[in-house]
This record gives structure tokens, C-alpha cells and sequence, in this order.
């Protein structure tokens, strides 16, 4: 064994001896078991003064980590307290943990040699290195913006830290890793309670028939939902697919209540073309005042009539208007000279308020085409990117046109109340 002094073992099985997990040299350096072509890596040593020591670095010692009393570890002696004893090395050469108040404690390990120190400052280190890897768990939990993620480790070291055969100060340990596995499934039921509350309200918005508020706050919910990480996974999934079936129910019904607006648009359209074929046929009447009374009709039923397809609303609507223009002309070719001027006067504003009219219907259609348009390009966004950024522009700019649609409509409606007013002035 060359310059091997001690050798450290696991303890025995049952059947086969305990493998080989390290060995000391006679000047206590502790290293792990040797490789086929290198030695084994340096864990740390026990100095002259039983210190138990990581390596040493360029400057300053290794820092001490325990002290080995004749056979026994412990723990660094405090300002007013000595170190909690860890573990001794009994008759046998077995390495225990310590005893407790009626049994013997466990047999961690066993060594083969001269240096009791060096073999129970293996099983220190040992330790050393499991608390230091929780330390870089719960740095990285700490520092984290998703520390769900990180459940599933701390619950597992759980599993395994009370039986690793180590010396330290285990009670410490496991109670550090309980505690940070509590703040973590505090965390998860919080999202649990956020994620319900998110479904509860999606399934109330579900059954909405106000659907351009319920579809801008389902948004809402959406987003929120992407910003919540785990709520356990036991819940992950039931929850999800909750949310997604309300989701799935609110967007059929809305598809399906504009199928049906659609269907009522093309009827429209249908009653719409009859009423400008009544219309066309009473521009050729010889009673002017009938077919004028009858236009009015027609206008009034024109008025009472639903909206049509978007790209029927302007020939539909210059269609009418011309056979009720040409009805107007015939009347007033046949009213009284004196009254020609006059005539002549009232039917260009009329004309004007109508053009001004039309063009505010197609200015408010253009309008709500391109809410329409917005409000698909927010619901086909992806997270990530530019997609908050595009949403808050997209969502600024309807509320912009929003407030113009109502604007115009109101305009509309003073001009419409204008023109009637015309109207009835130049054909009654």
C-alpha cells in the first residue's frame, strides 16, 4: 500500500466486506479510494493538534471543520461551549455515530490501521461535503425565481441524508432542510390557492355572454396564470385542465353566437336587397307623392332592419340610396317652379349630409373591423419576446378607436337626425 497507513472502509454486509472508500497516509491526509492509474482525490487532513482540516489552500490552512479527542470527533469548540461529540471508533475499529441514551450508536464505517483520527475525520468530511452541497441547493433555492422547482431535491435528500454514513451534526441538517422544504411547500400551496381562485373565475366567465369584457379578462386570467409555477404535482394537471375547459367553453359559445350573427346578417341581407328592388320599381310611379310616401316606408323599414355582412354594407346601401334618390328626382321634377330653387338648395344638403353620413358608417366599420383584427392578434400571441409589449400597444390603440366609434356614432346620429329633418321638409 506504499505509504498508505490506515485504510477506511463501509461497514460489512451480510455477505461481502465493506468496500473501500478511502485511507490515510501516516501524516493524516485523508484521501478517497484510489483510482486504476491516479490516487485518490484529497479530502482534507487532522492536524498535529487533532483538527480536523479541509486541504490547505496557496495561503491560508485549511478551515477546520471538527477535532478528534483521543478516539471520538466532535465538532469545533464554541466561545462558551465545547463541540458536540459526533462519533467514536470503538474496540472493533468500527466507526459509530454516537451513542445514544439506551443503544450503541450505528456503525457508519470501519478502518484498518493505526490513525483512529484520520479514519473518523473521513467520515467528517464526508458530512462536510453532504452539508455543502445543501448549502449550494438552498443558495440556488434563495436565488431563484421558480423555488417549486426545487421541491422534489429537498424532499429527496430528506430520504437519503439520515442514512449516510457521515459524522456531523445531522439533527442541524435535516431540521435546515425541513425548514427550507417548508417555506417551498408554502410557496406551492399558495399557487395552489391562486391557480383554484384563476379557474374559479374562468369558469364564471365561461357561461359570459358579454363577450368582448369576458374575453379581455380571460386574457387577464391567462397571463396570470403564466406567471404561477407549480401548485404541486397533484394539482398541476386537474387544474390546468379546468382552466383550459373553460377557456375551450367560453371561445365555442362566442364562436358559435357569431355563427349565428352571421346567419342573421345574411337574412338581412335577403330583406335588404327586396326593399331596394321595391324601391328601384317606384322610381318610374306617376303618383310622386305616393312613391314618396312609400319610400319613406321603405327607409323607415331599411332602419329597423339588422346589420348585413360587412362587405354588403356599402353596395347594399348605395343601391337603396340610388333608387330612392331617383324617387326624390321624379318628385321634384314634378313640385312647382317657384319652389325650384329651393328645392335645389335643401336636396345638395341632403345629399351632403347623407355622403357625410355614409362616410361615417364606413369610417365606423373600418374602425370595428380593426378592433376585431387587434383583439385576434392579442388572443394569437405567444409569451415571451415582444408579445406584453405588443399587447399593451395593440390594447391602448382599441381603446383609443373604441372611444372614436363612439365619437363617430354619436355624430352619425345627429346627422341622421339632420337629414331626416331635411327630408321632411322637402317632401311633406
Amino acid at each position: 500500500m506504499d505509504n498508505r497507513d490506515t485504510e477506511i472502509r463501509n461497514p460489512d454486509g451480510f455477505i461481502f466486506k465493506g468496500e473501500n472508500v478511502g485511507h490515510a497516509d501516516k501524516s493524516s491526509t485523508i484521501r478517497r479510494r484510489d483510482g486504476v492509474l491516479f490516487r485518490g482525490e484529497k479530502m482534507g487532513y487532522v492536524d498535529q493538534s487533532g483538527k480536523i482540516r479541509r486541504p490547505d489552500g496557496f495561503i491560508f490552512r485549511g478551515e477546520e471543520v471538527g477535532q478528534i479527542k483521543e478516539n471520538r470527533a466532535y465538532d469545533k469548540d464554541g466561545i462558551i461551549f465545547s463541540g458536540e461529540e459526533w462519533g467514536y471508533v470503538d474496540a472493533e475499529g468500527n466507526i459509530r455515530q454516537k451513542d445514544g441514551l439506551i443503544f450503541k450508536g450505528r456503525i457508519i464505517g470501519q478502518m484498518r490501521g493505526k490513525d483512529k483520527g484520520a479514519a473518523l475525520g473521513y467520515f467528517v468530511l464526508k458530512f462536510k461535503e453532504m452539508e455543502g452541497r445543501f448549502n449550494e441547493l438552498e443558495n440556488s433555492v434563495r436565488s431563484a425565481e421558480n423555488k417549486t422547482h426545487y421541491l422534489t431535491r429537498l424532499q429527496k435528500m430528506l430520504t437519503y441524508v439520515p442514512d449516510t454514513q457521515a459524522l456531523g451534526d445531522f439533527d442541524g441538517l435535516i431540521n435546515r432542510i425541513k425548514r427550507l422544504e417548508r417555506e417551498i411547500v408554502t410557496l406551492v400551496d399558495e399557487n395552489r390557492r391562486r391557480k383554484e381562485d384563476i379557474v374559479r373565475q374562468s369558469e364564471t366567465l365561461s357561461h359570459s355572454t358579454n363577450w368582448k369584457m369576458a374575453g379581455v379578462e380571460l386574457k387577464k386570467l391567462q397571463e396570470q396564470w403564466s406567471q404561477i409555477y407549480s401548485a404541486g404535482k397533484d394539482h398541476d394537471e386537474a387544474l390546468w385542465r379546468r382552466f383550459r375547459s373553460a377557456q375551450d367553453d367560453f371561445y365555442r359559445h362566442r364562436s358559435e353566437h357569431f355563427d349565428k350573427e352571421n346567419r342573421l346578417r345574411q337574412d338581412n341581407q335577403r330583406r335588404k336587397e327586396q326593399l331596394c328592388t321595391k324601391a328601384e320599381s317606384l322610381a318610374s310611379s306617376r303618383d310622386s307623392k305616393a312613391a314618396i310616401e312609400s319610400i319613406k316606408e321603405l327607409q323607415a323599414e331599411w332602419k329597423s332592419i339588422g346589420p348585413v355582412p360587412k362587405e354588403q354594407v356599402e353596395p347594399l346601401w348605395q343601391r337603396f340610396r340610388s333608387a330612392c334618390d331617383r324617387v326624390f328626382e321624379h318628385a321634384r321634377q314634378e313640385r312647382e317652379r317657384k319652389q325650384e330653387e329651393w328645392r335645389t338648395k335643401m336636396q345638395d344638403a341632403l345629399e351632403r349630409k347623407r355622403d357625410q353620413a355614409e362616410r361615417l358608417r364606413e369610417s365606423i366599420a373600418h374602425d370595428e373591423s380593426n378592433i376585431e383584427r387587434w383583439h385576434d392578434t392579442i388572443y394569437n400571441l405567444h409569451d415571451g419576446g415582444r408579445a406584453d409589449e405588443i399587447r399593451d400597444s395593440l390594447e391602448s390603440k382599441i381603446s383609443d378607436v373604441e372611444g372614436n366609434v363612439r365619437s363617430k356614432q354619436d355624430r352619425l346620429s345627429d346627422l341622421e337626425d339632420v337629414i331626416r329633418d331635411i327630408e321632411t321638409k322637402l317632401y311633406h
